[in-house]
């Protein structure tokens, strides 16, 4: 049996690539979903997901900071940053560009 093991200073990117695309998949329906499901969904779903999320990363990243965890700190800070970046860019595409929502016209 073959056994593929990272060396100790390389870079691992699964955890930021399994991060962006579970939340891609999550995000996106959200994004396209009415005005209103938008901002309860974002601040009663995935906000405190994220907060959770973001907690449990940074212990992780303290914890390999100190040597005690197995996963490297540069990919638990570039999931955090995946876990934050792509939500915040659809608020502020959102309110650039309220009246396009995702190819269609709202009536407003």
């Amino acid at each position: 049996m073959v056994e593929k093991t990272t060396e100790a200073g390389q870079l691992s990117w699964r955890l930021p690539s399994y991060a962006a695309i579970i939340e891609i998949i999550i995000v996106i329906p959200i994004a396209i979903s009415h005005p209103d499901t938008m901002f309860f969904v974002g601040i009663f779903l995935v906000i405190p997901a994220l907060l959770v999320a973001s907690i449990v990363l940074i212990v992780l990243f303290v914890r390999s900071v100190l040597g005690l965890g197995r996963v490297h700190s540069l990919s638990i800070l570039a999931t955090v940053a995946i876990l934050w970046v792509i939500p915040t860019s659809l608020i502020f595409y959102e309110r650039k560009h309220p009246a396009w929502r995702w190819g269609r016209r709202c009536a407003a």
